[in-house]
């Protein structure tokens, strides 16, 4: 996944696909598309697109859920996010370096479209709302899921307030963008620019924090932050996991807590 912020291209590579799947992966990532996965519609054959599928954890249910019958493609921004994914993943996926603004597909090519916390990222949300729904075929469905508030995502929250105290002058800025889509009415009003049925529904689950460094690892270094992190000062980010792991070892729960849009 690269995420284009203005005319800055913030991007998901070097470690960061491994931290980003190790650290954040049991904790917010897994239990989200395994939720997801609950939601995915009855298809007997026909093409299923997935939409910066980042390390593969949606790519692999949705390759378990539909069998061989059904013709999956994962698409990223990343080339290091998309190897990533391909090395873990399953069998039987085409996989492939794509522009979420700008999709290498035909008009009405894909029976179902899915997109796991990436549109957030998007410069241009309506445009790329139109690019899916452009690849859809009638009737087509898409699965989108976005993040809820930071402040009900306390592992999050707490990271987030951990790097702020750490360059109060001069705070990365990229930890307020996954968390920008919180509010279900804005959303909603998105997504019908571009579609004629959108339902939104809210998901939360308590999460333990078993491995805190682990996780601590993916929250300062599993992502772009990490980057910013470095510009401002090389030596914080083994001091910040070090803090922040001893955060979470005293208050190991927190919750995944995002919006699952369906549109057709």
């Amino acid at each position: 996944m690269i995420c284009r912020m203005a005319s800055q291209d913030i991007s998901f590579s070097g470690s960061i696909p491994f931290h980003y799947d190790r650290g954040l992966g049991p904790v917010l990532f897994e239990p989200t598309a395994v939720e997801l996965g609950r939601r995915l519609p009855e298809l007997e054959g026909g093409r299923v697109l997935e939409v910066a599928c980042g390390t593969g954890r949606v790519t692999r249910l949705i390759r378990a859920r539909y069998g061989a019958s059904v013709e999956v493609v994962a698409t990223d921004l990343s080339a290091s996010m998309l190897a990533y994914a391909q090395a873990h993943g399953p069998d039987g996926v085409q996989w492939m370096v794509a522009d979420a603004l700008s999709l290498p597909f035909e008009d009405e090519s894909f029976d179902l479209l899915v997109c796991q916390f990436a549109l957030m990222f998007f410069p241009d949300k309506e445009a790329g709302l139109r690019e899916f729904r452009r690849v859809l075929k009638p009737g087509g469905k898409a699965i989108v899921a976005v993040w809820d508030a930071i402040s009900r995502i306390p592992a999050a929250l707490k990271n987030y307030e951990l790097v702020k105290r750490a360059f109060p002058q001069d705070p990365p800025q990229f930890l307020e963008v996954p968390y920008a889509m919180c509010d279900p009415e804005v959303t909603k009003r998105l997504f019908e620019s571009a579609f004629d049925r959108v339902e939104i529904e809210r998901f939360e689950a308590e999460i333990s924090i078993e491995e805190p460094e682990e996780v601590a690892q993916g929250f300062i270094l599993g992502n772009p932050v990490a980057n910013q992190i470095i510009e401002r000062d090389p030596d914080a980010p083994e001091r910040l996991v070090a803090e922040l792991a001893k955060e979470f070892a005293g208050d190991p729960v927190t919750t995944a807590c995002c919006w699952f849009v369906l549109a057709s």
